[in-house]
């Protein structure tokens, strides 16, 4: 019996509160500015911010923290041999999110905002690797949020803002998407039909150009950016190749190519072609 998703049904009512939040402040690339006083770290500008917001990015991160300890539970040893942690030594959300990260290379993944309510322009702002920031840079919303959980007053107060609550956001995101761990067989259709938004009303993902099989040198074809995509799509050439092609998959996992992150999650979508 497949196991109840308890995670889903919350990042959709996250979701429906910052569409909600979209038709009262305008999404746009001039809201997501920072504007530095001098070299201090103080702004004459962020990104709106307001109690509401900053709640937003509290219950979103802790959800995020809530997901990554879902996924890695029962990884423990392998967590503590990955980072020569002693037996004793408690594992973090950090430690963990960095063996998920090792695994699936989530700083690369790239996540689209899509949402018709939402006007960016710049590619920086329409498509980004949420998990990918430099500790105290305006995307780290991980500190942001930690700073208004924990330290709340007039000084931090700005750190709960539409920038970090998207940021957030789009790795809670993708985080269920792994957590969800579906294998899509798109048999008669086509690519171009799959849903990219995977059912979010905000974000969509990056999909791969096919994967195609060597019938030669009975190889997959790399390249090195297959590991900016969520999901990759294996082509059949004939359905003869079938179970060779997934014995290959599992030969990947213990390789280091790019995109082992995710065949070893096994979120593949099948081609399926009939015989030329």
């Amino acid at each position: 019996m497949k196991k109840a998703n308890l995670y889903w049904p919350v990042y959709k009512n996250l979701e429906k509160e910052i569409l909600e939040l979209s038709f009262i402040i305008y999404f746009d690339d001039a809201q997501f500015k920072y504007i530095k006083k001098g070299n201090k770290q103080e702004y004459t500008k962020t990104p709106p911010y307001s109690l509401k917001i900053g709640d937003l990015l509290i219950r979103c991160c802790t959800e995020i923290e809530a997901l990554i300890q879902e996924i890695t539970v029962g990884q423990e040893e392998e967590i503590k041999s990955m980072f020569d942690l002693d037996k004793n030594e408690p594992i973090t959300i950090g430690f963990r999110l960095k063996y998920i990260n090792n695994l699936w290379a989530l700083d690369k993944k790239l996540v689209n905002i899509s949402c018709p309510s939402m006007f960016f322009q710049k590619k920086e702002n329409q498509i980004f690797a949420p998990f990918n920031y430099e500790n105290g840079d305006v995307n780290d919303y991980y500190s942001a949020y930690n700073a208004i959980k924990h330290d709340r007053n007039f000084k931090t107060i700005y750190k709960g803002n539409i920038r970090f609550l998207l940021r957030a956001m789009a790795a809670l995101y993708l985080l269920n998407i792994y957590y969800k761990d579906e294998v899509v067989y798109l048999s008669s259709m086509s690519a171009a039909e799959f849903d990219v938004t995977l059912g979010s009303e905000i974000f969509s993902i990056e999909m791969s150009p096919f994967l195609p099989y060597n019938l030669d040198s009975k190889e997959f074809a790399t390249a090195e950016h297959l590991e900016i995509f969520v999901y990759l799509i294996i082509h059949y050439f004939n359905p003869g190749l079938r179970e060779l092609i997934d014995k290959k998959v599992i030969d990947l996992k213990n390789t280091n190519l790019p995109q082992k992150a995710v065949l070893n999650k096994k979120q593949e979508i099948y081609h399926e072609l009939s015989d030329h």
